[in-house]
């Protein structure tokens, strides 16, 4: 026999059902299959389907059920799959989708939310574990609001902003680096998704500001870390106690800042005559800067800095308080981070690169005029390159490649959006996606494909919104769902397996 892909218009089903030789009669009503295998059964009314309804294939495995009220598709229906597990589960009110729409396939779980047949509310998919995969917000049938996307771990781990189902804004966080270590800008939220911690990471450690706000978004504290020591109380936070030592002639000899009795901050030394001879910066009475700081509070001429361990961080020169001409940052363990120029007026300039802490070369990159400028290679710590492409005036241009643990992307940047042909590899050779972006939003066909070569999923975009229908296979090749959209609102939904054709005008009563 041949196969059709059975819809969810069962009305027709109905017509041709009534349209056998057998005369129909209200009440409880059992039709089969030539074989003598039951194809449906039910209550009529009036001559038409009416109240709970059940439907099976040739083999007798039951395909579909639940109930009508008024003639209308109404409440819960199930559809089977042929190993007999739902593959699909819909709510309906007077004919239309009504609540929940639950789609199992064989990689997730799509959980979509509908009011008077309209995707409305959140939308989720998740794991096949249960766990949530992504989270978005639909009005009218478009994206709305942020969106989110998780880790098997429950992390978030991207945001993405839309407005009438376009994308404003995507933001990436959370991220670990390949050897498992947090890397770059993480953020905490609460249960209703506010930010309550900010903060970035380096290798593991934290380094920089961490922000914590309340729940209506308020700032109500602020750390600083630097290479993970927390900074109790940094300059541009923190409230000093200044004292003043003299010589025995009265002409001044040190003036330095004290938090809790202990020197923090900047500590000038000054000869007798009055000139500066010595400044240090420090840190719960510890050095962690040492060079010349001027009556003005400047940072002039060669300088060193230090971790709280008294190891060396940083070394290079200042003048008016800018870092000029060469810098060396370093690791405790004393190898290199990265090294590279300032210009005069105290900007990122050329040749910059960067190092793990077992002295292999990580980044190099080049800089003009604070901006990242020509071309920019990152390794991974096996010596393999991870990232490659170009910056023009601080933004990505042209070709970028980047492969991390065997993931591969190629495709060219615009002004620092995608635009043009993107494709992705689970290997080298193994392709697992390809599309077009136009000024950063995804538009016309886009393929996704399993390792196995198979298509996985296939659509058309039109200037980021989804349009006509899209199509998802399993692994072998089989047809599981297909989606109409217009304008990126779905218009038809059909989750059913093939099956073989039904001959309805040779069932019996």
């Amino acid at each position: 026999m041949s196969k059709i892909l059975f819809t969810f218009f069962f009305g027709l089903l109905f017509i041709n059902l009534l349209a056998q030789d057998s005369v129909v009669v209200d009440g409880y009503q059992i039709f089969h299959y030539p074989n003598g295998k039951i194809s449906s059964e039910g209550f009529m009314k009036n001559g038409k389907p009416d109240g709970y309804w059940k439907t099976y294939n040739t083999y007798g495995q039951l395909i579909s059920e639940g109930n009508r009220k008024n003639f209308l598709l109404d409440s819960t229906w199930k559809f089977y799959n042929e190993l007999g597990k739902i593959h699909l589960i819909i709510n309906y009110k007077e004919g239309k989708k009504s609540g929940i729409r639950k789609t199992f396939l064989p990689d997730k779980i799509l959980v979509d939310s509908f009011e008077n047949d309209i995707k409305n509310n959140w939308s989720k998919v998740l794991y096949t574990n249960g766990k949530i995969k992504s989270k978005t917000f639909y009005k009218n049938g478009l994206e709305e609001g942020w969106a989110y996307n998780y880790a098997e771990d429950g992390r978030i781990v991207i945001r993405t902003l839309y407005k009438n189902g376009f994308i404003k804004k995507r933001e990436y966080f959370n991220a670990y680096n390949r050897n498992g270590k947090k890397h770059g800008l993480w953020k905490k939220f609460d249960e209703n998704y506010n930010v309550i911690c900010s903060g970035t990471y380096n290798n593991g450690i934290k380094d920089g500001y961490f922000k914590y706000y309340d729940k209506e978004g308020n700032l109500i504290k602020i750390e600083k870390y630097v290479r993970g020591i927390l900074e109790d109380n940094p300059d541009e936070l923190a409230t000093y106690e200044l004292r003043t030592d003299y010589y025995d002639d009265g002409s001044v000899k040190v003036i330095g800042s004290y938090k809790d009795g202990k020197p923090e901050g900047v500590r000038r030394e000054f000869s007798r005559d009055g000139n500066i001879k010595d400044a240090y910066i420090l840190h719960n009475g510890v050095v962690v800067g040492h060079g010349i700081i001027d009556k003005s509070g400047k940072k002039q001429g060669d300088w060193k800095e230090f971790y709280d361990n008294g190891r060396i961080r940083a070394e290079g020169k200042y003048v008016n308080n800018k870092r000029i001409g060469k810098w060396i940052f370093y690791f405790e363990n004393g190898k290199i981070e990265q090294t590279g120029f300032f210009d005069n007026g105290g900007q990122y300039t050329g040749d910059w690169k960067w190092y793990f802490p077992d002295g292999s070369l990580r980044i190099v990159e080049k800089y003009f005029e604070g901006e990242r400028e020509g071309d920019y290679l990152e390794y991974d710590s096996d010596g393999e390159i991870m990232i490659q492409g170009e910056y023009v005036n601080g933004s990505k241009e042209g070709d970028w490649v980047t492969n991390v643990n065997g993931f591969i992307e190629k495709g060219t940047y615009l002004d620092n959006v995608k635009d043009g042909l993107w494709k992705y590899y689970y290997t080298s050779d193994t392709l697992y996606f390809e599309g077009r972006f136009i000024d950063g939003n995804p538009d016309g066909t886009h393929i996704w494909y399993y390792r196995n070569g198979k298509i996985k999923k296939i659509g058309d975009y039109i200037m980021g919104l989804k349009e006509g229908y899209w199509k998802y296979f399993d692994e072998g090749g089989k047809l599981i769902l297909k989606i109409k959209f217009k304008d990126g609102i779905e218009q038809e939904y059909d989750a059913t397996k093939i099956e073989p054709e039904l001959n309805l005008n040779d069932m019996e009563e």
